[in-house]
């Protein structure tokens, strides 16, 4: 199975086209958990894994079931990633201003703000204000069934945030894994 080029997850991280029969190593000097979606992931109960201390993630790619089951496990790997980090989750009647005081700060420490998550059930009212900042500042929003109404999550640019190496397997097939390297910049925000 090949996953479209054209998927969303495929926007938020650096993609690493892999030569076959080859695992996926990345250094960081961040000290922060790492969140891991691959192979040896997939054994373990909730089918993502959290990497401390160690400064080289290897991704083993693996081949998923359908591309709904990739992005299923990209959203809960961010999702996971946020929670993990003991993030505090800020809450404000308007998304619009915390995102404003955010972006006039240039974002995080990494950088400025390069995506923005929120579910496909959010009301209309929450929709245009977030719609509203992402247009007014050049961030790509994306709509996704697995985020809970309610929440909205801020990344970073890809290079700053995680990867995604691809491994061909067949001309037909290809293997992902999903790696998100610093933990630390998602931003969870609740809106009323």
């Amino acid at each position: 199975m090949k996953i479209k080029y054209s998927n969303n997850l495929f926007k938020l991280f650096v993609v690493d086209p892999l030569p076959p029969s080859t695992a996926a190593s990345y250094e960081s000097d961040l000290d922060v958990p790492r969140v891991i979606v691959d192979s040896q992931s997939l054994e373990e109960v909730n089918k993502i894994r959290i990497e401390k201390g160690a400064q080289n993630t290897v991704l083993l790619p693996f081949s998923p079931s359908s591309e709904e089951d990739f992005n299923n496990l990209g959203i809960e790997a961010i999702i996971l990633a946020h929670s993990i980090f003991k993030h505090e989750s800020r809450s404000l009647g308007s998304a619009k201003l915390l995102f404003d005081m955010d972006v006039k700060k240039g974002g995080w420490d990494v950088g400025p703000i390069n995506a923005v998550l929120m579910s496909e059930q959010e009301g209309t009212h929450n929709v245009k204000l977030v719609k509203d900042f992402c247009s007014d500042y050049g961030i790509k929003l994306q709509m996704w069934p697995q985020i809970k109404s309610g929440e909205v999550y801020a990344l970073p640019d890809p290079e700053f945030f995680g990867v995604i190496p691809i491994r061909t397997a067949s001309p037909q097939d290809e293997e992902y894994a999903i790696g998100i390297i610093n933990t630390k910049p998602i931003m969870k925000v609740m809106l009323s």
